[in-house]
């Protein structure tokens, strides 16, 4: 929440929360940073069965018994990968509405890869790997990422 005060030739900004403009800006470029270096990590990691993402075909998320050994541009890793490359172009607009995006998107592939194992009467969370938890935490942290927006609003 911001104030303006009015002086003789120039409008002075406060904030009355105490963040800055620069500040916010700070936050939100270290928290998207830190969220899509998570999901870059969550690629390379086990997530099913002990197959990592970058092996595990991409109909995973709509499929119970996917393949395992799949190329890299095949593999389930490109959602991540999406994420990951969006949110940090999100770091261009000021709503951090393309950083919001990305943290959805991610958290719904793993919404998915889920729905998936339990269809298929895996053991949860036993059979889960790191890398579905990863992209679950990263998709979060673009989530906050995105609400630490600088405020241009007057009031």
């Amino acid at each position: 929440m911001s104030q303006t005060v009015h002086t003789h030739d120039e409008d002075v900004r406060t904030n009355v929360g105490g963040v800055g403009f620069a500040a916010m800006n700070v936050l939100r470029l270290v928290l998207t940073m830190a969220g899509a270096a998570i999901l870059l990590v969550a690629m390379f990691q086990p997530w099913v069965h002990g197959a990592n993402g970058d092996t595990l075909a991409f109909n995973a998320y709509w499929k119970m018994s996917p393949a395992m050994d799949v190329a890299f541009w095949r593999s389930a890793a490109l959602v991540p990968l999406g994420c990951a490359i969006v949110a940090v172009i999100g770091l261009i607009t000021i709503g951090g509405w393309l950083t919001r995006l990305a943290g959805a998107v991610a958290i719904v592939a793993f919404g998915l890869i889920v729905i998936e194992l339990v269809r298929a009467s895996a053991t949860l969370p036993d059979d889960m790997g790191a890398g579905l938890w990863l992209m679950l935490g990263g998709g979060v942290g673009l989530l906050i990422a995105s609400l630490a927006i600088p405020s241009t609003s007057e009031s």
